[in-house]
């Protein structure tokens, strides 16, 4: 089976808290964003290179992708998704996440609040009980160094 350390949920994928914050933190060494839109899009993932740090190895793949590479995850990876849809394809298909943290998600229709930057759907919080069942760790910190807030 294979094993993913560390996954984060936020809209905003690379930005300030996981250059500087997440990746030192988890001394990581490879972003590996899993994201079918991106994955096609050649002009957003050139932007997303851009906000890579040089040192760190990017992989921009799609979902199905994700489950046929052999030895994509190891320690010094930093999985990092939009939405929670895209952990319960990955849980569903086999991979155990030992830590899903949620950075951000942003309201919209039919979302309320969950908790601060955090707007989930209905279900999108059924699928947050479906993570929590797997025995993954939630969490919701901002940061690293933050309290580590449970969900």
């Amino acid at each position: 089976m294979k094993k993913i350390k560390i996954c984060r949920c936020d809209d905003r994928l690379i930005h300030g808290q996981v250059n500087y914050k997440w990746l030192e933190y988890y001394k990581v060494k490879k972003i590996i964003i899993i994201d079918k839109k991106i994955a096609n899009d050649v002009i957003e993932k050139g932007i997303i290179r851009l906000a890579t740090p040089k040192n760190i190895e990017l992989i921009i793949i799609n979902e199905e992708e994700a489950l046929k590479i052999d030895k994509l995850f190891d320690e010094k990876s930093l999985v990092l998704v939009k939405g929670l849809k895209t952990i319960e394809f990955l849980i569903e298909n086999f991979i155990e996440i030992e830590i899903v943290n949620i950075g951000r998600i942003p309201t919209g229709i039919g979302r309320s609040i969950f908790r601060n930057n955090i707007y989930l759907s209905k279900e999108e919080r059924e699928i947050l009980e479906k993570i929590k069942k797997t025995g993954t760790k939630i969490t919701g910190n901002s940061t690293p160094e933050e309290e580590e807030e449970i969900i």
